[in-house]
Protein backbone atom coordinates (compact mmCIF):
# COMPACT_ATOMS: atom_id res chain seq x y z
CA UNK A 1 0.00 0.00 0.00
CA UNK A 2 2.81 2.42 0.89
CA UNK A 3 4.60 1.67 -2.36
CA UNK A 4 1.43 2.25 -4.38
CA UNK A 5 0.75 5.54 -2.58
CA UNK A 6 4.25 6.78 -3.27
CA UNK A 7 3.91 5.81 -6.92
CA UNK A 8 0.60 7.65 -7.26
CA UNK A 9 2.11 10.69 -5.49
CA UNK A 10 5.06 10.73 -7.87
CA UNK A 11 2.89 10.39 -10.97
CA UNK A 12 0.52 13.19 -9.91
CA UNK A 13 3.41 15.48 -8.96
CA UNK A 14 5.08 14.88 -12.34
CA UNK A 15 1.83 15.67 -14.17
CA UNK A 16 1.24 18.88 -12.22
CA UNK A 17 4.81 19.98 -12.77
CA UNK A 18 4.48 19.50 -16.52
CA UNK A 19 1.22 21.47 -16.53
CA UNK A 20 2.71 24.19 -14.34
CA UNK A 21 5.69 24.78 -16.58
CA UNK A 22 3.42 24.93 -19.61
CA UNK A 23 1.31 27.59 -17.91
CA UNK A 24 4.13 29.82 -16.74
CA UNK A 25 3.92 33.48 -17.77
CA UNK A 26 6.42 34.49 -20.43
CA UNK A 27 8.69 36.30 -17.98
CA UNK A 28 8.69 33.22 -15.72
CA UNK A 29 10.78 31.08 -18.08
CA UNK A 30 14.36 30.67 -16.92
CA UNK A 31 17.27 28.24 -16.90
CA UNK A 32 16.95 27.85 -13.13
CA UNK A 33 14.15 25.44 -12.33
CA UNK A 34 14.32 25.27 -8.54
CA UNK A 35 15.93 26.98 -5.64
CA UNK A 36 14.87 27.27 -2.02
CA UNK A 37 11.64 28.32 -0.36
CA UNK A 38 9.67 27.82 2.84
CA UNK A 39 6.00 27.98 3.83
CA UNK A 40 3.90 27.72 6.98
CA UNK A 41 0.20 26.83 7.25
CA UNK A 42 -2.62 27.73 9.59
CA UNK A 43 -3.64 24.11 10.33
CA UNK A 44 -2.12 20.65 10.56
CA UNK A 45 -1.56 19.09 7.11
CA UNK A 46 -0.12 15.77 5.95
CA UNK A 47 2.60 16.03 3.30
CA UNK A 48 4.99 13.65 1.51
CA UNK A 49 7.67 14.93 3.90
CA UNK A 50 5.53 14.06 6.92
CA UNK A 51 2.91 15.90 9.00
CA UNK A 52 3.20 19.69 8.96
CA UNK A 53 1.95 21.41 12.10
CA UNK A 54 1.06 25.13 12.25
CA UNK A 55 4.18 25.70 14.37
CA UNK A 56 6.57 24.11 11.86
CA UNK A 57 7.95 25.08 8.45
CA UNK A 58 8.05 23.13 5.19
CA UNK A 59 11.14 23.98 3.14
CA UNK A 60 12.32 23.04 -0.33
CA UNK A 61 16.08 22.81 -0.85
CA UNK A 62 18.38 20.95 -3.23
CA UNK A 63 15.62 18.91 -4.81
CA UNK A 64 13.86 17.70 -1.68
CA UNK A 65 11.30 18.79 0.90
CA UNK A 66 12.05 18.98 4.60
CA UNK A 67 9.97 19.87 7.63
CA UNK A 68 11.72 22.13 10.12
CA UNK A 69 10.38 21.52 13.60
CA UNK A 70 10.73 24.71 15.60
CA UNK A 71 9.65 23.11 18.88
CA UNK A 72 7.25 25.88 19.72
CA UNK A 73 5.15 25.32 22.85
CA UNK A 74 1.84 23.49 22.33
CA UNK A 75 -0.86 25.74 20.91
CA UNK A 76 1.55 28.28 19.41
CA UNK A 77 1.35 28.79 15.64
CA UNK A 78 3.42 30.74 13.15
CA UNK A 79 1.60 33.94 12.24
CA UNK A 80 4.29 35.28 9.88
CA UNK A 81 7.36 33.79 8.22
CA UNK A 82 10.46 35.03 6.41
CA UNK A 83 13.88 33.65 5.64
CA UNK A 84 17.19 35.45 5.25
CA UNK A 85 20.41 33.50 4.82
CA UNK A 86 20.42 30.53 7.18
CA UNK A 87 17.89 32.12 9.53
CA UNK A 88 14.13 31.81 9.75
CA UNK A 89 12.16 34.77 11.06
CA UNK A 90 8.74 34.26 12.60
CA UNK A 91 6.03 36.10 14.48
CA UNK A 92 3.87 33.92 16.76
CA UNK A 93 0.11 34.12 16.93
CA UNK A 94 0.17 34.27 20.75
CA UNK A 95 2.67 35.16 23.46
CA UNK A 96 4.99 32.33 24.51
CA UNK A 97 8.13 31.68 26.52
CA UNK A 98 11.26 29.93 25.30
CA UNK A 99 13.73 29.43 28.11
CA UNK A 100 13.99 32.76 29.90
CA UNK A 101 12.73 34.77 26.91
CA UNK A 102 9.17 35.89 26.24
CA UNK A 103 7.99 36.57 22.70
CA UNK A 104 4.77 38.33 21.70
CA UNK A 105 2.78 38.52 18.42
CA UNK A 106 4.35 41.97 17.91
CA UNK A 107 7.93 40.67 18.02
CA UNK A 108 10.03 39.32 15.17
CA UNK A 109 11.87 36.20 16.34
CA UNK A 110 15.01 34.91 14.64
CA UNK A 111 15.52 31.15 14.58
CA UNK A 112 19.01 29.84 13.80
CA UNK A 113 19.82 26.64 11.91
CA UNK A 114 20.37 24.84 15.21
CA UNK A 115 16.94 25.90 16.49
CA UNK A 116 18.03 28.68 18.85
CA UNK A 117 15.51 31.51 19.36
CA UNK A 118 16.45 35.15 19.79
CA UNK A 119 14.59 38.45 19.62
CA UNK A 120 15.36 40.16 16.32
CA UNK A 121 12.98 43.11 16.55
CA UNK A 122 10.93 43.87 19.64
CA UNK A 123 7.49 45.40 19.74
CA UNK A 124 9.05 48.45 21.41
CA UNK A 125 11.60 48.91 18.62
CA UNK A 126 8.80 48.58 16.05
CA UNK A 127 6.59 51.01 18.02
CA UNK A 128 3.80 48.44 18.23
CA UNK A 129 1.20 48.06 20.94
CA UNK A 130 -1.62 45.58 21.68
CA UNK A 131 -3.94 44.48 20.24
CA UNK A 132 -2.08 44.59 16.91
CA UNK A 133 -0.26 41.48 15.69
CA UNK A 134 2.29 40.98 12.94
CA UNK A 135 0.70 38.95 10.13
CA UNK A 136 3.50 38.98 7.51
CA UNK A 137 7.27 39.53 7.38
CA UNK A 138 9.84 40.04 4.65
CA UNK A 139 13.02 41.96 3.94
CA UNK A 140 14.30 44.47 1.40
CA UNK A 141 18.06 44.29 1.79
CA UNK A 142 18.46 44.89 5.53
CA UNK A 143 15.16 46.73 5.95
CA UNK A 144 12.36 44.85 7.67
CA UNK A 145 8.91 44.66 6.03
CA UNK A 146 5.87 43.82 8.13
CA UNK A 147 2.09 43.74 7.81
CA UNK A 148 -0.21 44.19 10.80
CA UNK A 149 -3.62 42.62 11.35
CA UNK A 150 -5.36 45.82 12.39
CA UNK A 151 -5.30 49.54 11.62
CA UNK A 152 -2.58 51.32 13.57
CA UNK A 153 -1.01 54.74 13.82
CA UNK A 154 2.76 54.70 14.12
CA UNK A 155 4.88 57.81 14.19
CA UNK A 156 1.84 59.85 13.04
CA UNK A 157 1.34 57.57 10.00
CA UNK A 158 -1.71 55.33 9.54
CA UNK A 159 -1.22 51.75 8.33
CA UNK A 160 -3.95 49.25 7.49
CA UNK A 161 -3.90 45.42 7.22
CA UNK A 162 -3.68 45.78 3.42
CA UNK A 163 -0.49 47.88 3.63
CA UNK A 164 3.14 46.78 3.85
CA UNK A 165 5.30 48.76 6.30
CA UNK A 166 9.02 49.23 5.73
CA UNK A 167 11.33 49.98 8.64
CA UNK A 168 14.39 51.85 7.40
CA UNK A 169 16.84 52.84 10.14
CA UNK A 170 14.01 52.08 12.56
CA UNK A 171 11.59 54.52 10.96
CA UNK A 172 8.29 53.09 9.63
CA UNK A 173 7.08 54.16 6.19
CA UNK A 174 4.65 52.94 3.56
CA UNK A 175 6.21 50.40 1.21
CA UNK A 176 2.95 49.21 -0.39
CA UNK A 177 -0.47 50.83 -0.01
CA UNK A 178 -3.25 48.34 -0.69
CA UNK A 179 -5.83 50.97 -1.51
CA UNK A 180 -3.73 52.15 -4.46
CA UNK A 181 -3.96 48.66 -5.95
CA UNK A 182 -7.68 48.31 -5.34
CA UNK A 183 -7.37 45.91 -2.41
CA UNK A 184 -10.67 46.20 -0.48
CA UNK A 185 -10.86 47.08 3.19
CA UNK A 186 -12.53 43.73 3.89
CA UNK A 187 -9.35 41.73 3.36
CA UNK A 188 -5.84 41.78 4.78
CA UNK A 189 -2.41 40.65 3.69
CA UNK A 190 -1.30 37.42 5.39
CA UNK A 191 1.90 36.65 3.46
CA UNK A 192 4.45 38.89 1.79
CA UNK A 193 7.73 38.32 -0.02
CA UNK A 194 9.77 41.04 -1.69
CA UNK A 195 12.38 40.44 -4.39
CA UNK A 196 15.45 42.41 -5.39
CA UNK A 197 13.85 42.92 -8.81
CA UNK A 198 11.09 45.06 -7.32
CA UNK A 199 8.36 42.40 -7.26
CA UNK A 200 6.15 42.05 -4.22
CA UNK A 201 4.35 38.72 -3.74
CA UNK A 202 1.23 38.71 -1.58
CA UNK A 203 -1.52 36.43 -0.36
CA UNK A 204 -4.70 37.49 1.39
CA UNK A 205 -7.06 36.42 4.15
CA UNK A 206 -10.23 36.34 2.07
CA UNK A 207 -11.59 36.29 -1.46
CA UNK A 208 -12.14 39.53 -3.36
CA UNK A 209 -12.55 40.76 -6.91
CA UNK A 210 -10.46 43.10 -9.01
CA UNK A 211 -11.22 44.08 -12.61
CA UNK A 212 -11.11 40.90 -14.73
CA UNK A 213 -9.88 38.66 -11.92
CA UNK A 214 -11.02 36.88 -8.79
CA UNK A 215 -8.41 36.54 -6.04
CA UNK A 216 -9.11 33.91 -3.43
CA UNK A 217 -7.66 33.44 0.03
CA UNK A 218 -4.10 32.05 -0.32
CA UNK A 219 -3.88 32.67 -4.07
CA UNK A 220 -0.52 34.30 -4.76
CA UNK A 221 -0.39 37.59 -6.62
CA UNK A 222 2.44 39.96 -7.39
CA UNK A 223 2.92 43.67 -7.91
CA UNK A 224 5.83 45.07 -9.92
CA UNK A 225 6.57 48.11 -7.80
CA UNK A 226 8.83 49.54 -10.50
CA UNK A 227 5.98 49.65 -13.02
CA UNK A 228 2.99 50.76 -10.99
CA UNK A 229 0.50 49.18 -8.61
CA UNK A 230 -1.33 46.63 -10.79
CA UNK A 231 -1.99 43.29 -9.08
CA UNK A 232 -1.31 40.24 -11.27
CA UNK A 233 -1.78 36.50 -10.61
CA UNK A 234 1.27 34.43 -9.69
CA UNK A 235 -0.15 31.05 -8.60
CA UNK A 236 -3.49 29.55 -7.63
CA UNK A 237 -3.94 28.24 -4.11
CA UNK A 238 -4.38 24.65 -5.35
CA UNK A 239 -0.83 24.75 -6.70
CA UNK A 240 0.43 25.60 -3.24
CA UNK A 241 -2.01 23.86 -0.88
CA UNK A 242 -3.58 21.14 -3.01
CA UNK A 243 -7.27 20.45 -2.47
CA UNK A 244 -7.71 21.80 1.03
CA UNK A 245 -10.51 24.30 1.45
CA UNK A 246 -9.70 25.04 5.08
CA UNK A 247 -5.95 25.54 4.53
CA UNK A 248 -4.47 29.03 4.50
CA UNK A 249 -0.93 30.22 4.02
CA UNK A 250 0.41 31.55 7.29
CA UNK A 251 3.62 32.67 5.62
CA UNK A 252 6.02 32.03 2.80
CA UNK A 253 9.53 33.00 1.85
CA UNK A 254 11.52 32.29 -1.30
CA UNK A 255 14.57 33.36 -3.22
CA UNK A 256 14.93 36.81 -4.76
CA UNK A 257 14.83 35.35 -8.28
CA UNK A 258 11.34 36.02 -9.59
CA UNK A 259 11.59 33.17 -12.14
CA UNK A 260 12.44 30.70 -9.40
CA UNK A 261 9.52 31.91 -7.31
CA UNK A 262 7.10 31.43 -10.19
CA UNK A 263 8.25 27.89 -10.79
CA UNK A 264 8.31 26.74 -7.18
CA UNK A 265 4.91 28.23 -6.44
CA UNK A 266 3.33 26.07 -9.11
CA UNK A 267 4.50 22.79 -7.59
CA UNK A 268 1.80 20.82 -5.78
CA UNK A 269 3.50 18.61 -3.20
CA UNK A 270 0.36 18.02 -1.09
CA UNK A 271 -1.26 14.62 -1.08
Amino acid sequence: MIGNSLLVCAVVLKSILALALACLPSHGVAQTTFDEYSIALNIWRDTPAGPLAPGNVLSYRAGSFEIKQLNLPPGVSIQALARKGDYLFIAPDITFKKGEQTFTPRDVVRVSANGAFELFASSDSLLLNPPSKISAISFVNDDLLIVLDTIVQIDKKVFTPRDVIRYSAGIPQHFFIGQDSGIPESTRIVSVDATETGHLFLSFSSTFSLPDQLIRASDLVYVNLKNGTAVKPAAKRESILGICAECRLAGFSATANEDVIFRTRFIDFWR
